[in-house]
């Protein structure tokens, strides 16, 4: 990018499998997409080059951990999640790492389970495209600022 804005760029990132990305500048949604984590990656790379940015980031490391079982869940599904949330957090924590080594403003967020409906997040944001649960989850962490 090779434009120097006088506001901030606020990027906000739902890490994951699929990573959803969201970037807002001047108060306004200008891209929501669900991207692989070296798609994120290049993205933050290519923004940090250009543009004074403020990284929001879902951190699953800001939550206790639960050790309860629901009575429908088995041991194999209780393992599966137990591997996706550890693999959830050390993606987190990378593009905490990788946003600090860019010399760019990170903030860590504290993960919330709602979630929001694509109709809903229609009427919360203005965003008329479509968009993934991750995108929205990564949208609402920038959203009015």
């Amino acid at each position: 990018m090779n434009w120097k804005p006088a506001k901030v760029v606020h990027v906000g990132i739902d890490p994951g499998v699929n990573v959803g990305f969201a970037l807002s500048y001047a108060g306004k949604l200008l891209q929501l997409s669900t991207l692989s984590f070296w798609e994120v990656v290049a993205e933050l790379e290519a923004l940090a080059e250009g543009a004074q940015l403020h990284v929001y980031i879902e951190n699953p490391n800001a939550n206790k951990p639960t050790f309860h079982k629901a009575a429908a869940e088995s041991q194999k599904a209780r393992e599966k999640i137990s591997q996706n949330v550890g693999s959830n957090k050390r993606d987190a924590q990378l593009l905490i790492e990788k946003v600090e080594r860019l010399g760019v403003t990170v903030l860590p967020v504290r993960p919330i389970n709602k979630k929001l409906s694509a109709d809903l997040f229609r009427k919360v944001s203005g965003w008329e495209g479509s968009c993934s649960q991750h995108a929205r989850d990564a949208a609402m962490l920038i959203l009015g600022r």
